[in-house]
């Protein structure tokens, strides 16, 4: 099940509370504009355009808590390459980018999902 609303996770997370025929692992959110936002601030940081920027995504509500994510960002240009090396400013990353914590295995650098949680993604 597609949940396309605002707030995007909070709804899929009524329709799963709602629905509890339906297993959690079949509700999926999209959250578009907050992910246009993302793309956009690093096409600005990198002086490009956005539909330049792949692989860049946002974990959480349209809230505080949300977390846009560059890890995995791409810019597809002709000296393209990866966004955390293209910015080389990890404070810019830590601090303008992202402001919010995200529950990572640190040893192997992959988001784990907590049981009960939902995330959104985005697909480019």
């Amino acid at each position: 099940v597609l949940v396309v609303a605002n707030p995007a996770n909070t709804t899929a997370l009524i329709l799963k509370e709602s629905a509890p025929f339906i297993s959690e692992k079949n509700i999926r959110c999209l959250t578009r504009l907050d992910h246009n936002q993302a793309l956009g601030h690093i096409a600005e940081r990198l002086n490009l355009h956005v539909s330049d920027v792949k692989n860049a995504f946002i974990w959480g509500n349209h809230s505080s808590s949300q977390y846009p994510d560059a890890n995995h960002a791409t810019v597809n240009t002709t000296e393209g390459g990866p966004v955390r090396e293209l910015v080389a400013n990890d404070e810019w990353h830590a601090f303008k980018y992202v402001s919010i914590y995200v529950c990572i295995d640190r040893h192997k650098r992959k988001y784990k999902q907590r049981e009960g949680c939902i995330y959104a993604y985005m697909y480019i």
